[in-house]
């Protein structure tokens, strides 16, 4: 295991010397937990000589943050070994003798069989044992969530990656798909290639279904029993666990040499992908996102939408993405006709009680409320619903560019939005934060903990009105 130790003394040096010599890696002895050193140096995770360190409670906090393993050396009366007991941290007794520190190595390699620490490791450590009692206990709205778009340019995509990032942090077992099958960017926003973990590919997962179907011939695909848990098991495990965001996982999507194969025309393999990948997530006591393309008669489109509790849909409150939004309904519920054979009344009633729109990029100066209602008189003709109310969930503001362009082209993730927010609390991403986290609070109640995590004032506290609220446009 890659360690940092923090402390700058005797015993720490007798810490260094022990844990040397059993092989153990330090990567940095420093006296403080600095941002730099954790954001710059890969490590596992830090032993801590409490006496001999400035280190506190909220640096340890950050350290958790990252799913890194943490481990005291401290005084009964230590500030920090109050910490530890209270927070499920091993800690051991200052100054150390060889016995302490035999038993400090074999711990260390005993967490070296894990990369990270477990989900609720992580909130016991993030959000202290109340909030961690909270985030079990929440009962989520919807756990099946849809993230689409009917164009491209709308931040479809930042929209997923950002309330996925959002959900974990403050708790939540996350699972993130890239289903768009025009090749989707999910990998690209989180920088995949970065992260230590080898993902699974969702056209992987699909060949392999739809070979396996076609070597059973035109045996029943419905599993029971023994198979049908071994099935679920093994879409689980294809959610990878991020690195630096331990309650997240993620199946990676199409690339461009992916788009023209032959398990894009298997529908059945496709359905019970489709079906399989949300089921596995939410019997794990997740929320499963899928983020997929512009094309509801896609069959991976289609099969999400089929299978979804909320179909968000991300716009602008432009007149082109009104039109584009207007056809795009219409073309879901044939879609559903089409498919499922499914009466129009009842396409209709489908997509109507999951769709929430999305309106994203909005600048303080918009006009959301025109755009909103020419969309619901549009639609209500449409699908003759004289009674339609297509509901805003989510009301996005525009981020200053000079934020937008890290966030999509650095090397770094945690130049994401929300992730950036948490780490730097940025005066500029403060709305952004705030919209998503009313938002991710449409799928579970979690703006409390989104407070005590940072990416929210507490509920007590005095807030200012909205300045991007659906209603009267301010002057």
């Amino acid at each position: 295991m890659d360690l940092l130790l923090i402390g700058a003394g005797s015993a720490t040096q007798t810490v260094r010397e022990f844990l040397y010599n059993k092989k153990h890696n330090i990567v940095v002895q420093t006296p403080i937990i600095s941002r730099d050193i954790t954001l710059r140096m890969k490590y596992d995770g830090v032993v801590v000589v409490a006496p001999e360190s400035q280190v506190g409670p909220d640096d340890l906090v950050a350290v958790a943050r990252e799913g890194k393993h943490i481990f005291i050396i401290a005084g009964p009366s230590d500030a920090l070994n109050t910490w530890a007991s209270a927070h499920d941290v091993k800690s051991y007794a200052y100054p150390p003798d060889t016995t302490i520190l035999e038993t400090l190595s074999e711990e260390i390699y005993r967490s070296g069989a894990g990369v990270s620490d477990d989900a609720d490791t992580y909130r016991r450590r993030v959000l202290d044992t109340g909030q961690s009692a909270a985030v079990l206990g929440l009962g989520s709205l919807k756990r099946k969530i849809v993230i689409t778009s009917p164009k491209g340019g709308t931040g479809k995509t930042t929209v997923a990656v950002n309330l996925a990032l959002l959900l974990a942090m403050c708790g939540v077992n996350t699972y993130l798909v890239d289903a768009d099958a025009n090749g989707g960017s999910v990998h690209v926003h989180l920088r995949c290639h970065r992260n230590s973990k080898k993902f699974v590919r969702l056209p992987d997962i699909l060949m392999s279904r739809a070979a396996r179907m076609d070597a059973a011939g035109d045996s029943p695909d419905d599993l029971l029993g023994i198979e049908k848990a071994a099935a679920a098991g093994e879409y689980l495990q294809s959610f990878v666990q991020y690195d630096g965001v331990p309650l997240l996982k993620v199946v990676t999507g199409f690339e461009t040499r992916d788009l023209g194969a032959p398990a894009l025309n298997n529908e059945r393999a496709i359905e019970k992908v489709i079906s399989g990948l949300f089921d596995a997530g939410t019997a794990a006591g997740g929320v499963v996102i899928m983020d997929v393309g512009i094309n509801p008669s896609h069959p991976i489109h289609r099969a999400a939408l089929r299978n979804a509790e909320t179909i968000a849909t991300v716009v602008k409150p432009e007149v082109p993405d009104v039109a584009s939004t207007r056809s795009w309904i219409s073309l879901m519920v044939t879609s559903m006709e089409q498919r499922y054979h499914m009466s129009h009344a009842e396409s209709i009633n489908f997509i109507l009680a999951r769709i929430s729109i999305c309106y994203n990029m909005i600048s303080p100066y918009s006009d959301i409320v025109a755009p909103h209602q020419l969309l619901q008189q549009a639609v209500s003709g449409d699908l003759q619903e004289k009674d339609l109310n297509l509901t805003p969930n989510a009301i996005l503001p525009l981020v200053d560019p000079r934020l937008q362009e890290p966030a999509v082209n650095s090397n770094n993730p945690r130049d994401l939005f929300i992730w950036r927010y948490r780490d730097e609390h940025v005066e500029e991403l403060a709305a952004f934060s705030e919209a998503m986290v009313g938002f991710g609070s449409n799928i579970m109640p979690i703006r409390d903990i989104a407070a005590r995590a940072g990416f929210v004032p507490s509920s007590a506290a005095a807030k200012k009105p909205s300045r991007f609220s659906l209603g009267k446009k301010k002057k």
